[in-house]
């Protein structure tokens, strides 16, 4: 039997759960033939079995009533298992492996022309292609093509998906094509339709190096004649921007010790001190020697908290104010009231079962960076619409309602929240819940996007934590 840690993707998993269905079916038609044996046998003039028949037969009642019951559960943990986050696996591209994704199939005989574009061509510094660039690193491989980890980046419509978008272009022979959206085509051009240009004939358009593919007789199709051939559809599996925080396909300078990826970058001066043009997370140190100069980590008005997180970006303030109830020390959070953020106390109070705080706890856990503020950040925000007229209209003044509502937390949808359930949410968000449902609360935001949603606001408590709204 393999082992979790054996286990790769979610497709090895839906087959053990698949395996185990078998099992179960297999003993349990067994299991009912040997009781209608039994009943037969018991009816049997001049041998007496009735007694123990009986007796087996019942207890085969009971083995199967028990056979089903521990099936079930180990279907509903294996399923539970399967909604894996991208922190369970080693990269983004083992992640994307076992997602399933949202698929798009394209009509018959489209997609087998492939044009290019310079990535230099994308110029305007507000535009997320701009921003995907500059946070993957404008990188090309040997033949020219723009590469973001081990994808091609390409340009496709809208109906593919946005910029960011992990896509795997399927082609009619069944190959698949791993790519990322790194421009959108205009379907306002003459001859663009939803599928692509030339009426659909070229649904993929290649990101090349302009200063080596520009003004040559190259192709795409001549550096790769096999994908001379059909688009039979595309599969979206996600944004950049969203996994970024958990897994980088590329940053600048050298990080020690760290136990989280971000996006940062630091001056490397010859001789002299580097400092960090952003906050990162680190497990230890915030300072030491690399390549003969010292650096240290530069964090404004932010400290650290004991556990090595780092606890706010630049213009956060330590929480002087008393909660009133001994059980709380407000201390640990921070004020940012420039973006929005100012700790209160003495809020509505909510009670909630051990069964619905484990919940809420799990779904913080999984939609923040883990650290007391952004925790808190996020549980107020499921308070404050228990508090605000149109949210109570559509899901109610409970919590757990407003948390679980359709098409609202998307850690909950997902079911990545799982892997928090049975304690397993960190110190920090437990202590952020519990201070909120008595009463804390650091903002009156009613929503909020991922870290990497940066069009969607700046207004942050942590600097790898989410962006309100």
């Amino acid at each position: 039997m393999a082992t979790l840690t054996d286990i790769k993707s979610k497709t090895e998993l839906a087959s053990l759960a698949s395996l185990l269905e078998t099992i179960k079916s297999d003993l349990k038609s067994d299991g009912e033939n040997i009781k209608s044996k039994l009943t037969s046998l018991q009816n049997y003039d001049g041998i007496d079995v009735v007694g123990p028949g009986g007796m087996l037969a019942s207890n085969l009642d009971n083995a199967l009533s028990d056979l089903e019951a521990v099936s079930s559960n180990i279907k509903n943990y294996s399923l539970s298992v399967i909604d894996f986050d991208v922190d369970d696996f080693n990269n983004v591209e083992t992640y994307l492996d076992s997602v399933s994704g949202t698929a798009v199939d394209l009509p018959g005989g489209l997609g087998s022309v492939h044009s290019y574009m310079g990535w230099q061509c994308i110029t305007a510094t507000s535009s997320n292609q701009y921003k995907l660039r500059e946070a993957a690193g404008m990188n090309f491989d040997s033949e020219g093509f723009g590469r973001i980890g081990d994808r091609y980046v390409v340009a496709t419509t809208l109906t593919f998906g946005n910029v960011g978008d992990y896509i795997d272009v399927v082609q009619a022979d069944g190959s698949v094509i791993k790519c990322i959206i790194g421009d959108i085509k205009n379907q306002n051009d003459a001859g663009c339709n939803k599928w692509g240009h030339d009426n659909g004939q070229c649904v993929v358009e290649f990101v090349v190096d302009r200063s080596s593919w520009y003004d040559t007789n190259k192709t795409v199709n001549g550096y790769h004649p096999e994908w001379n051939q059909n688009i039979s559809r595309i599969i979206n599996k996600g944004n950049y921007f969203d996994l970024s925080g958990k897994y980088n396909t590329s940053s600048t300078g050298t990080k020690s010790s760290s136990s989280k990826q971000n996006v940062y970058s630091w001056s490397t001066p010859s001789t002299g001190v580097a400092t960090a043009t952003s906050l990162v997370h680190y497990s230890s140190g915030h300072s030491g020697n690399n390549g003969g100069y010292t650096y240290t980590y530069t964090v404004g008005n932010s400290s650290s908290s004991s556990d090595g997180y780092s606890t706010g970006p630049v213009g956060t303030t330590p929480v002087t104010i008393t909660s009133g109830d001994p059980n709380i020390d407000v201390s640990k959070y921070h004020n940012n009231l420039e973006k929005g953020f100012e700790v209160t106390v003495g809020n509505l109070a909510y009670e909630v079962s051990d069964a619905d705080y484990e919940l809420l706890c799990a779904i913080v856990a999984a939609e923040s960076d883990k650290s007391y503020d952004d925790a808190l950040a996020v549980i107020t925000t499921i308070l404050n619409r228990c508090e605000a007229p149109n949210w109570i209209r559509s899901h109610g003044t409970n919590p757990v309602a407003q948390a679980t509502a359709p098409n609202q937390f998307v850690v909950y949808q997902h079911g990545s929240y799982k892997a928090y359930m049975g304690g397993r949410a960190p110190e920090t968000v437990q202590t952020a819940v519990k201070d909120a449902l008595a009463g804390v609360r650091n903002h009156h935001y009613l929503s909020f996007r991922s870290n990497g949603s940066t069009g969607y606001s700046d207004n942050r408590i942590t600097s790898t934590g989410n962006r309100y709204k």
